[in-house]
C-alpha cells in the first residue's frame, strides 16, 4: 500500500509530485547502501524485491500514457504520442510505441 500521508490523494498534483519525490529519495538511499555485509540469501532476496519493483513500474506508466492519449492533442504533444513519449523519456520511438 502507499504511504499513509499520500493515500487517497493520488489525483492531487502535489501528492503525485511528492510520491515521485519519495521514490527518488528512496532510490538515492539504496544507491548509498553498502551491500557487502549481507549474506548471499539476503542479496538474492533483495534482487527479488528489485525485480518486483521493476515489474510494478508499468502500472504507474500506463495510466499516465493513457491519460496523455485521452487528454492531449497532437498540437500539445508536438506530433504523435509515441514521438512525444520518446522525446520526453529519451527512449526510441519504437519502444515508446510499444508502451
Amino acid at each position: 500500500m502507499g504511504s499513509p500521508s499520500l493515500r487517497g490523494m493520488s489525483s492531487d498534483r502535489e501528492a503525485v509530485s511528492a510520491a515521485f519525490d519519495a521514490i527518488d529519495a528512496a532510490l538515492d538511499d539504496l544507491l548509498d547502501c553498502d551491500y557487502a555485509a549481507l549474506a548471499t540469501r539476503e542479496k538474492l532476496a533483495l534482487l527479488n524485491r528489485c525485480e518486483k519493483l521493476r515489474r510494478r513500474l508499468p502500472a504507474v506508466e500506463h495510466p499516465l500514457i493513457n491519460a496523455l492519449a485521452r487528454d492531449a492533442s497532437p498540437a500539445e504533444l508536438g506530433g504523435r504520442l509515441s514521438h512525444a513519449i520518446a522525446e520526453a523519456t529519451l527512449i526510441s520511438r519504437a519502444e515508446a510505441a510499444r508502451r
